[in-house]
């Protein structure tokens, strides 16, 4: 658990939802 390491992980996170709800969107 490095602590630098663990806010670009919840970066990460973010963008993949962004990108999931962006691909959903694209669908509709």
């Amino acid at each position: 658990m490095d602590p630098v390491k663990e806010p670009t992980r919840r970066l990460e996170n973010v963008v993949v939802s962004i990108s999931r709800t962006g691909r959903m969107s694209i669908n509709l």
